[in-house]
């Protein structure tokens, strides 16, 4: 992905991010990747040269088994919301 079109992609993850944040949806980064960790510095690994994007580009959405259906259709809501553009920004 081009640098400019990248830059604009982490901005509205960011702004996803937050807006999801700010509806009290609990979203988190994911872990960081092994290979980034102190531990593994040392260690031998793979060509993965897209991980750090997609590290950048992810996040945890709640899960539970003790969501309901009512929570879970709260969350795809929000991102949809989000996505239709009714909240870019306002995070």
């Amino acid at each position: 992905m081009p640098q400019k079109r990248y830059r604009q992609f982490l901005l509205r993850f960011n702004c996803l991010f937050e807006y999801l944040l700010s509806r009290n949806i609990q979203v988190r980064p994911i872990w960081k990747p092994v290979h980034t960790l102190a531990m593994y510095r040392d260690c031998q690994a793979s060509k993965i040269e897209s991980t750090m994007d997609i590290y950048h580009a992810a996040i945890n959405l709640p899960c539970s088994v003790n969501l309901k259906d009512r929570d879970i259709k709260y969350v795809v809501e929000n991102i949809k919301d989000f996505f239709k553009g009714e909240h870019h920004g306002s995070a």
